[in-house]
């Protein structure tokens, strides 16, 4: 079983924007949508079996995204699902929202009654920072970590982990990972 492991830097601010302009100049793009959807207890087969449905419906439909879904295996979000589409602009997620609007018809009629909680937000991903492999086929397992960072700490947080990207490269570090910023969620 190959195994990845991905640095998720969220850097979650209380307001939209501060200090994130300057750190990532105004990117419009590597936008990516994702929702955390927690199951109620003892519904799981029954969601993964109506959310195959529903993904199955999506490209039937005409879905133009592609979508990464995975379980939490670990850690205080255990059991979570993750559904995260990225390589986005701005626009595409505008153009996006008919479609969403439909595909949430479905989905709130055949995998809501499954859901317990379900969040969505949305996230710039920093290439940058990032140190991705070729693809990811064969990934078995993903390990992330989340920092919630004061507006004030954001670039301080950003450039300290600039330092460790460039050793990183520098030494053929073997880990992979992700710098994404949470823009909005």
């Amino acid at each position: 079983m190959r195994t990845i492991k991905i640095i998720a830097a969220l850097l979650i601010t209380q307001w939209i924007g501060i200090g994130i302009q300057d750190v990532f100049a105004q990117q419009d793009e590597n936008i990516a949508r994702t929702f955390a959807i927690k199951v109620k207890a003892g519904q799981g087969e029954k969601f993964v079996e109506a959310f195959k449905k529903h993904v199955a419906w999506r490209k039937k439909a005409g879905e133009t995204w592609n979508w990464t879904t995975y379980q939490v295996a670990n850690g205080q979000a255990l059991g979570l699902f993750i559904a995260r589409s990225g390589g986005h602009t701005w626009a595409d997620l505008n153009s996006h929202e008919a479609y969403s609007i439909k595909g949430g018809l479905d989905f709130n009629a055949n995998v809501a009654p499954y859901i317990e909680t379900i969040t969505s937000t949305i996230g710039r991903s920093n290439p940058n920072l990032s140190r991705l492999p070729e693809n990811l086929d064969g990934v078995k397992m993903i390990s992330g970590a989340t920092y919630s960072l004061k507006p004030n700490k954001v670039q301080a947080f950003t450039a300290a982990f600039a330092k460790f990207h460039k050793l990183a490269g520098d030494h053929n570090y073997p880990w992979h990972y992700l710098f994404i910023n949470s823009v909005n969620g």
